[in-house]
């Protein structure tokens, strides 16, 4: 056989291969470049220009490669009709069936029980095929799907589908499949099938909630062009109304990206006059998020925010940290950097629900602020810098007055600061160093409080200026040091343990005209007649470690971790990038990456401090203990607590940070706090904090906890006890994976060691394959004013996204 095969291929091309003439005479013909070139045990001339081939054959034409047991071809028509163990290959895409006919001209065919692969990433067996097109496929009565196992984790099973290749699947009498399983059916269903941004019908999302009844939601993404796009949501909710939000993201230059969401809701919440009855509600959220870099230097960063209530992020959000936030808070910053100056223009605005009966709004409207670092003056050693600001406030509480009702009181006025700063740092030997610094501030208020005794004053017309001179004196050493580790010349770590005093003085005299200011912020807070001295012995060990070999240096991370790898928070699309994982985990891939031989790395630092007030009038330390009878007995002294820190960072990916606070008064550890972080790619990632807050006072509560006043153990008639409560909490936030990073599991929660309760919780479950992911996940909060438990489960396919999101939170 194999000997025929050359003359079968020779005779071929002499019958299907025209003659230099004929070609002259059909200039409709393809060039000889593009003529079938066969090969097969034996070839027969059946009629003028019509062959059978038999026995392996491997016929050829331009991109397209036919293999069969038996190819009939017509040169008239260019038409081939296979039969036996067919394969055809065109492009990047394959397919086998029992019989094909096909032009080899226009690679229009028809497969019976094909199977096979069509570029990107569809896999697919039909009891019919047809390609109508060069990007355009027809299936009849078959599966679909991204699955490379034996039996698909996963498939649509369709009536009837047409693959508009880098388009999108039309599909109908669709029903998916869990293995052989039917699950849900579709009369209709898109499939998007490009490998860039496609616009079209999202799949819908369920869910349930006590409170809303269960609820249905839908999405549609649209490409509004290279550098921008938006998503449109529609929901519908049982019992509340209908939501609908949206989402557009953009790119207005290579330099800045932003986008902009909202979501709005017409719910029918708890009527607060009427309890028990119903009543329709407006409630909304809007963002938008901004960071440009413009060529003349500027840089802009907005983070605009706005919502109807608090109460919409219990309702609506997921985040524990944004459910439990009383801040809503939005600011605009363009920022400009040249050489030692810094120039600023900001706005912001601050909600702060401080109780139920009290609301605060802070806005900057705007502020303009100048800033100055590391000025030297000549040659000498004394440097300036300063911080100067000009700016427009407004400043608006609302809260409950017994007699009148709520209150509102707005008050609108200009600030104008200057904040200059003389430093130097002399070395009078190479083991002290000595910086002192001299500082003076001068602010101006165009209107002032009328009564500084009360939180909630008016303000008066009268403006207000508040001075202040600050000096300030630090010494570090002498300092000691000793080397260990390899010896010159020598290939080995190098460790500097490094031994160190410190001792810092400062002295601000009384400030003037404080009392009246209205306070905004951080520069209308700073405290006065203060004449302190910190002291402090640290000790900290370097380590300076050699170069890795080439033989040890880490592989290309694209390389190195495979295409399953997925993050326990970032379940909802199987990982296909390492850009894709979340952000411990790309911290860990950083840490495994990252030159060691960066110089000398610290590892491990402890350090003792105490403050020591030189102001009789004003100690450092003071307890107040109140008698059963309501008397109070207060003790202090000049010193304050004696603080330890302990720090240790043996690698990048692994630290451990405690702090303790002693109590010289009650000669016992008031505060004791601890933060621990691991992250590895091969093991996963935890942190846990830990903080014990002692309570030496003593409080009084009545019989179901509630806080009383001093003396109340003087009326017969009220329950009142003396309790010591302490503060004790641990969070912990860990994940895992196994069986090659397919299984993530990860948790976190808060659990209050005092009380013996479980206040938050989080668990999550991943399942990631080749071809899916799966994620389940149930939370639950547990707090004085919320009890709830929220759960979702995720089912994401590879090349559809997301077809299933159910999520619910009862409550």
């Amino acid at each position: 056989m194999n000997r025929r095969r050359p003359a079968a291929a020779l005779l071929a091309c002499a019958l299907l291969c025209p003659s230099p003439a004929s070609a002259r005479e059909d200039p409709l013909r393809p060039p000889a470049s593009e003529q079938p070139v066969v090969s097969a045990g034996s070839i027969e001339q059946i009629a003028e220009g019509e062959m059978v081939m038999r026995g392996d054959v491997d016929l050829r034409y331009g991109e397209l490669r036919l293999l069969a047991d038996t190819i009939h071809f017509n040169d008239a028509t260019r038409i081939a009709r296979a039969e036996g163990n067919v394969v055809m290959m065109f492009g990047k895409s394959q397919i086998s069936g029992d019989r094909l006919e096909v032009n080899v001209e226009t690679r229009l065919a028809t497969i019976w029980n094909a199977h096979g692969y069509v570029d990107p990433d569809i896999i697919f067996q039909a009891e019919k095929l047809e390609r109508i097109a060069d990007d355009k496929v027809v299936i009849t009565d078959g599966t679909v799907t991204t699955c490379t196992q034996p039996t698909p984790y996963w498939s649509f099973h369709v009536g009837r589908a047409v693959l508009h290749l880098d388009h999108y699947a039309h599909m109908r009498n669709v029903a998916f499949d869990v293995g052989k399983v039917p699950v849900i059916y579709l009369p209709y269903m898109v499939w998007p099938m490009k490998q860039d941004r496609a616009s079209g019908l999202l799949l819908p999302n369920l869910g349930y909630s006590r409170r809303r009844g269960s609820f249905i939601g839908n999405a549609l993404y649209l490409v509004l062009g290279r550098s921008q796009d938006a998503t449109l949501y529609y929901d519908r909710y049982g019992r509340s109304g209908t939501g609908l939000g949206f989402e557009y993201r953009f790119v207005p230059s290579s330099h800045g990206e932003g986008m902009l969401t909202g979501y709005y809701v017409n719910d029918t919440v708890e009527d607060p006059l009427a309890p028990g009855e119903a009543q329709e509600r407006t409630r909304y959220r809007f963002k938008l998020l901004q960071n440009q870099q413009f060529r003349s230097g500027y840089r802009l960063l907005a983070d605009l925010n706005s919502v109807s209530d608090l109460d919409y992020f219990l309702d609506f959000e997921r985040d524990i940290r944004q459910t439990t936030s009383p801040i809503i808070s939005s600011r605009i910053d363009l920022v400009r950097n040249f050489g030692n100056y810094a120039f600023n223009v900001r706005a912001d605005r601050q909600d702060q629900f401080l109780t139920a009966d009290t609301d605060l709004t802070l806005q900057r409207l705007p502020e303009l602020e100048l800033r100055g670092r590391g000025i030297r003056f000549g040659r000498s050693p004394f440097y300036l810098s300063f911080e100067t600001s000009a700016g427009v406030f407004s400043k608006e509480q609302e809260f409950l007055d017994s007699g009148l009702g709520f209150v509102r009181r707005e008050t609108t006025y200009q600030r104008y600061d200057l904040f200059p700063t003389i430093s130097a740092s002399f070395t009078p030997t190479p083991w002290l160093d000595i910086s002192p610094s001299i500082s003076a501030r001068e602010t101006i208020y165009t209107r002032s409080v009328l009564d500084p005794d009360d939180p909630l004053s008016v303000s008066g017309q009268d403006d207000v200026s508040r001075e202040f001179v600050a000096f300030n004196l630090g010494l570090v050493g002498p300092r000691f040091y000793r080397l260990y580790g390899a010896g010159k010349g020598e290939r080995g770590a190098v460790y500097k343990h490094t031994f160190e005093p410190r001792i810092s003085y400062a002295y601000i005299p009384e400030v003037r005209g404080g009392e009246r200011i209205i306070r905004f912020d951080e520069v209308d807070t700073l405290a006065g007649d203060v004449h302190r001295v910190a002291y402090s012995l640290t000790s900290r060990l370097f380590a300076k470690r050699p170069d890795r070999s080439p033989a040890d240096a880490a592989v290309d991370p694209d390389e190195a971790y495979a295409s399953d790898i997925t993050g326990p928070t970032q379940i909802q699309a199987p990982v296909t990038d390492v850009k894709d994982l979340p952000d411990e985990m790309k911290e860990a891939l950083r840490d495994d990456v990252r030159a060691p031989s960066v110089g000398a790395v610290e590892v491990a630092t402890f350090d003792l401090s105490q403050e020591y007030s030189l102001d009789r009038e004003r100690p450092r330390s003071v307890s107040t203990v109140f008698g059963l009878d309501g008397v109070s007995e207060t003790r202090s002294a000049q010193a304050g607590p004696v603080v330890a820190t302990i720090r240790y960072n043996p690698a990048a990916s692994a630290s451990l940070d405690v702090r303790t606070e002693y109590d010289i008064l009650h000669d016992d550890v008031r505060n004791v706090s601890l933060s621990a972080n691991l992250r590895s790619l091969r093991h996963g990632y935890m942190r846990l904090s830990w903080f014990l807050g002692r309570d030496f006072e003593g409080r009084f509560l009545d019989e179901a906890g509630r806080q009383l006043q001093p003396g109340c153990a003087a009326d017969p008639n009220v329950f009142c006890e003396r309790a010591f409560v302490d503060a004790n909490q641990i969070r912990l936030i860990g994940g895992t994976a196994f069986l090659n990073r397919k299984i993530t599991l990860d948790l976190e929660g808060s659990y209050d060691l005092e009380g013996g309760d479980l206040q938050d919780q989080r668990y999550r479950l991943g399942y990631n394959t080749q071809c899916c992911g799966m994620l389940l996940e149930l939370a639950r909060r547990d707090f004085e004013t919320i009890d709830e438990i929220q759960y979702r489960f995720i089912l994401n396919l590879r090349g559809v996204g997301t077809f299933l999101d159910l999520q619910g939170r009862p409550r």
